[in-house]
C-alpha cells in the first residue's frame, strides 16, 4: 500500500512540475514567416483570422532587425511617427484586416532603435 501511495504522489509531483514549464517553442523560419505573412497582405488578409495572428506573431518578433524584412514595411495600411514612452522616432506600422466595412483585426509592428528593430507588436481585435 505504502509502494502505491508513494508512486501516485511521484506521479502528481511530475505532473505539477512539466504543467509549469511550457514546451519551448521551435526555432522559427523567419524568410518562411516573413513571405507567409506578405502574402496575407497581399491578398487582402482573406484568410482565417486564427491563421492571420499566427502570421503576425510568427512574423514580427521583439528585436527583429527591419532590415530583415526587406520592403514588406511597404505592405502596411498605414504608419506614423511617434514617441512611445522615453524612446522618440518610433514608427507604428498597421495593418488593418477588414470584413466588409468593418475592421476586425489591427496589426501594429513599432519600429525604432538604431539600428531599427522590431520594438513592441500588437493585435487590437474590434468586435
Amino acid at each position: 500500500m505504502q509502494h502505491i501511495l508513494a508512486a501516485v504522489i511521484i506521479l502528481f509531483l511530475s505532473t505539477l512540475c512539466q504543467c509549469g514549464h511550457p514546451k519551448p517553442r521551435p526555432p522559427r523560419d523567419h524568410p518562411k514567416a516573413i513571405e507567409a505573412f506578405r502574402k496575407l497582405a497581399k491578398d487582402g488578409f482573406k484568410g482565417d483570422l486564427k491563421d492571420i495572428e499566427a502570421a503576425f506573431n510568427e512574423c514580427f518578433e521583439g528585436n527583429d532587425r527591419v532590415s530583415a524584412f526587406g520592403d514588406l514595411f511597404k505592405t502596411a495600411t498605414c504608419y506614423e511617427k511617434r514617441k512611445l514612452k522615453d524612446l522618440e522616432n518610433i514608427t507604428l506600422y498597421v495593418w488593418e484586416v477588414t470584413r466588409g466595412k468593418d475592421k476586425i483585426l489591427s496589426l501594429d509592428v513599432y519600429v525604432g532603435l538604431d539600428p531599427p528593430v522590431v520594438v513592441i507588436t500588437q493585435i487590437k481585435t474590434f468586435w
